[in-house]
């Protein structure tokens, strides 16, 4: 492939050539209106054990679209959480910080290593991430104020109940499997006498009713949600 760029007007163009035949062009934007970000000192970073992973874990509770805050991961204490109102999730961090930040969690991680040490920091308006040696990673802090979750992580319930992950998580992979194809399918989840069953219907893909055995604190009747 060969690549030429050449004035045209009072810009540049970019031509592109392949093989015998094959020709294309592209006007190239000017790079004065480009913002231009500057290296930052790997010192000034802390090391995360897992940060990649603990942000994977809880962003797909995150908005989608361009609701800030919603589409970002919220960092307070030593606590990640994400939430689109509606469904919440959060995971503890290993190390705790000394001020709030939300995040902007769309692809930040995939680009980070699902293990091991990651350099990052954080100022007043950007976070930033060093994956490895040669590689770094900025992203603007949301600067609109993240809703109080407090409420919804809150362990001592009354009616509480536990169970074992992988039933759990084997039960929510089978209601996948059978509505995958459907993006808004119905759900109905029943919990009461130390039993969590789910009936999903969808109108392309029909329906599936699952449960598996809880332990609840106290022998709650059967509520439906």
């Amino acid at each position: 492939v060969k690549l030429t760029i050449r004035p045209q007007g009072t810009g540049k163009r970019l031509y592109i050539e392949s093989g015998r035949s094959f020709k294309a062009f592209t006007n190239v934007l000017s790079h004065e209106s480009y913002p231009e970000w500057g290296v930052f000192d790997p010192a000034s970073l802390d090391h995360h054990s897992d940060i990649g992973a603990t942000l994977k874990a809880v962003e797909w509770a995150c908005a989608r679209g361009n609701e800030v805050p919603f589409t970002g991961v919220h960092l307070r204490g030593d606590m990640a959480i994400a939430t689109n109102r509606y469904r919440a999730a959060s995971m503890k961090l290993k190390s705790s910080l000394p001020y709030a930040a939300t995040i902007p969690a769309n692809g930040i991680a995939r680009l980070l290593k699902q293990s091991g040490d990651i350099k990052w920091g954080i100022t007043d308006t950007m976070v930033m991430f060093m994956p490895d040696d040669y590689t770094q990673i900025m992203a603007t802090l949301y600067d609109t104020p993240f809703p109080d979750t407090s409420a919804a992580f809150t362990r001592d319930q009354p009616n509480a109940f536990s169970c074992f992950r992988t039933p759990l998580s084997d039960l929510l992979n089978r209601m996948t499997a059978v509505l995958g194809v459907d993006r808004e399918p119905i759900l109905k989840l029943t919990i009461g006498y130390n039993e969590l069953s789910v009936v999903a219907t969808s109108g392309d893909a029909g329906g599936i009713s699952d449960s598996i055995d809880i332990e609840m604190k106290e022998n709650h009747p059967k509520t439906t949600f």
